[in-house]
């Protein structure tokens, strides 16, 4: 207080808050009153929350992740931090999955936000803005398993790579569930992989996958190698007419979602375009634990019978900071924390992230990103940094790179 009192600040007092204001009189923190001492209003929600909910209830609210600061999303309501959290997420979605309970993790309630209404989002605008809607399918499949039926489309070859060289990537949907996979190749001929990883996946559930639904590409769905493995595992290959897209609609509108979602979670932090694969799996990731209008759950209750826990969700490429260990400082002067971006979820509390000085991409735990809008870079830094890796583009492009490849 002695600190602040030097800097000119006033402290104001009354009935158990305590009110911090800067020489002009604008309050830039608070603090309440609990057990005989004041804490910090930000910090101390988890110790107010013990203290008046049930273990059970502050679960739901919170979850299992470390609680995020309120400096770290000011200027957003509550309902917009949730969106951009969220992969833009619809409020309507936000709504239903607190009100339905179908997440926990939330860090609000309902009740909090279902009076509340978003200001217009230029990322979701710029990101799914399309000039016709697709229709969807009229065919019902409430009765099969929700593994039974799956089908599949391959993106690409997109004109950047990624960090790890890949050009393309195979999309999986599971039609009764809507659970989705995302599998990324070098080659158009290493679909068979793909296919076979996302299969064990789904024995790994004790689900059997019994039709797989393609378009009508002959050299990758139709090979000799690919039926008769699809023989082999007793899956009946359905490939869709020459020309009749439709056929495989429902493929086709998830791959648009996906494209749709990477593309705003791209555009929110300037994202580079190598981590576009990383982008495409956190859209993938977030959609599996978002709301589905074909069966009232999310596809990964769907498939697991588990709720989703959210309470870890950070925005894609959000700037923060990751803890350095002992092994990983020079001496002990040296920063106990270093700047990084998030890339992704490896487990439960476990982010990738990665780290631009030294460009590697690394698995932690001990992260603290901030989400607002104030700490987005130039897209002109990311430009750059792209044709560093790829000088080829420098010249067709003059540096006006974006994510249109998408």
């Amino acid at each position: 207080m002695s600190k602040l009192d030097e800097l000119g600040h006033k402290i104001v007092i009354q009935n158990s808050k305590a009110r911090i204001l800067d020489t002009q009189g604008n309050l830039i923190a608070s603090a309440t009153k609990a057990n005989g001492l004041y804490y910090m209003d930000d910090m101390h929600t988890a110790c107010v929350s013990r203290d008046v909910r049930s273990s059970s209830a502050e679960l739901t609210l919170k979850g299992q992740a470390p609680m995020k600061l309120q400096s770290t999303v000011r200027g957003m309501i509550k309902l917009e931090a949730l969106h951009n959290r969220w992969g833009h997420l619809s409020a309507e979605s936000i709504k239903k999955a607190l009100r339905e309970q179908l997440v926990i993790g939330a860090g609000v309630s309902y009740d909090e936000i279902k009076d509340l209404n978003m200001r217009m989002c230029p990322d979701c605008q710029k990101g799914r803005m399309t000039a016709l809607s697709t229709p969807s399918s009229d065919i019902v499949y409430e009765h099969l398993n929700p593994m039974e039926h799956l089908a599949t489309d391959d993106k690409g070859p997109f004109s950047v790579k990624t960090i790890h060289g890949y050009v393309r990537f195979d999309l999986f949907s599971f039609r009764s569930s809507k659970y989705l996979v995302a599998k990324f190749k070098r080659h158009k001929s290493d679909f068979l992989a793909n296919l076979q990883d996302v299969v064990r996946f789904a024995e790994m559930a004790d689900q059997t996958v019994r039709v797989l639904q393609t378009d009508d590409d002959g050299k990758m769905y139709g090979s000799l190698i690919v039926r008769r493995w699809c023989e082999k595992k007793r899956i009946a290959l359905h490939r869709a007419s020459a020309y009749k897209h439709e056929q495989n609609g429902w493929i086709e509108r998830d791959m648009r979602s996906v494209l749709e979602k990477a593309r705003t979670l791209m555009m929110v932090y300037s994202s580079p375009l190598r981590f576009w694969d990383y982008a495409v799996d956190m859209a993938v990731y977030l959609i599996n634990r978002s709301p589905s209008s074909h069966n009232g759950k999310t596809p990964y209750e769907m498939v697991t019978g588990v709720k989703p826990d959210i309470s870890q969700l950070v925005p894609f490429y959000a700037p923060g900071v990751y803890h350095l260990t002992n092994a990983e400082r020079k001496h002990g002067w040296s920063a106990k924390a270093e700047e990084c971006r998030m890339l992704g979820y490896e487990d439960k509390n476990l982010y990738l992230i990665y780290v631009p000085r030294t460009q590697a991409i690394l698995r932690r735990r001990d992260c603290r990103f901030d989400e607002s809008s104030e700490f987005t870079q130039s897209p002109s830094l990311h430009q750059e940094d792209l044709l560093r890796h790829y000088p080829v583009l420098r010249q067709a492009n003059k540096g006006d790179l974006t994510i249109a490849d998408f």
